[in-house]
C-alpha cells in the first residue's frame, strides 16, 4: 500500500512539473513558430521576384554573349 501511494504521489508531482514548465515554454514556442511563419509568407512573396530576376539575368548574359560574339566575328572579318 505504501508503495501506491509513493509511485502515485511521485507520478502526480511529476505531472505537475511538466504541466508549469510547460506552461512557461509554451508561449515562447508559439513566439517563435509565428515569427518562423510570417518568414515563410515573406519567402513565398519573394519567390515569382527572385525567379523574374534571375530569368533576366540569364536572358541578358546570352543576349551580352551574342553581341560579343557578333563583336569579335566583325574583328575577325576586318
Amino acid at each position: 500500500m505504501r508503495f501506491r501511494a509513493l509511485a502515485l504521489s511521485y507520478i502526480i508531482g511529476v505531472s505537475v512539473i511538466a504541466l508549469l514548465s510547460a506552461a512557461f515554454v509554451y508561449p515562447q514556442i508559439s513566439g517563435r513558430l509565428e515569427q518562423a511563419a510570417r518568414a515563410r509568407g515573406v519567402v513565398e512573396a519573394l519567390r515569382p521576384a527572385v525567379r523574374f530576376v534571375e530569368a533576366m539575368a540569364l536572358e541578358r548574359g546570352v543576349y551580352n554573349q551574342v553581341l560579343v560574339s557578333k563583336a569579335t566575328d566583325a574583328e575577325e572579318s576586318r
